[in-house]
């Protein structure tokens, strides 16, 4: 390997794990409830266009089995409808 090559490799590995180690330090500050917010957005794999607060908190706010995937598909539809304001405050979970 020329010695050109091998400052370009090292270069490279360090940019990539400064990169990484932003990254992870990005993930530590997030806040637990937004956290939390985001993985369970992640879970009901909420279409992007949903306005997230409302579809959150519709899904937060029903009983949710995690291992059942009828309750699972019954809340994401919750919070779809919150999300796109097709389901009010006295609507919701019965």
């Amino acid at each position: 390997m020329t010695t050109l090559a091998i400052i370009a490799t090292a270069f490279i590995a360090v940019w990539l794990t400064l990169n990484i180690m932003a990254f992870m330090l990005l993930l530590w500050s997030v806040e637990p409830e937004i956290a939390h917010a985001l993985a369970l957005a992640d879970l009901l794999h909420l279409p992007d266009d949903t306005m997230f607060v409302p579809a959150v908190v519709a899904a937060m706010a029903t009983p949710t089995r995690l291992d059942d995937q009828a309750s699972l598909a019954y809340t994401a539809k919750l919070a779809c409808m919150a999300g796109y304001g097709k389901l009010t405050a006295d609507q919701g979970h019965s």
